[in-house]
């Protein structure tokens, strides 16, 4: 595999788990702690905060062999990400306006790429 597809697929990889992480430290600020120090260091917490590191170090090693123009193109999927699980896994309702929204993102990603 070239450095550039695989930098492609860590980069798409990396918005993923960074939506995910965002996910994740929304389902632990719902829940009541002992303290705020709990609160910060729980497992879930610091599970969301490593994932965050990783996608740093994704990001990275993609703009080592991608052009430096695509990486925000990829970044701005992390609003779909985080659309399908608020209303996959939160329940959230996605209305007609987000919908317009989510499909101009997707518009823009697909014209950037080309």
């Amino acid at each position: 595999m070239r450095h550039d597809t695989l930098a492609l697929l860590i980069a798409l990889a990396g918005t993923f788990l960074g939506s995910l992480s965002q996910y994740l430290l929304k389902k632990a600020a719902g829940k009541s702690y002992a303290g705020r120090l709990a609160a910060f260091l729980n497992p879930q917490v610091l599970f969301a905060y490593a994932l965050f590191f990783a996608v740093t170090l994704a990001n990275l090693f993609s703009l080592k062999y991608l052009p430096l123009y695509l990486l925000p193109v990829i970044e701005a999927t992390s609003y779909v990400y985080v659309a399908l699980f608020a209303a996959l896994l939160l329940k959230e309702r996605v209305g007609w306006r987000r919908r317009i929204g989510l499909a101009l993102i997707i518009l823009g990603v697909l014209i950037a790429s080309l």
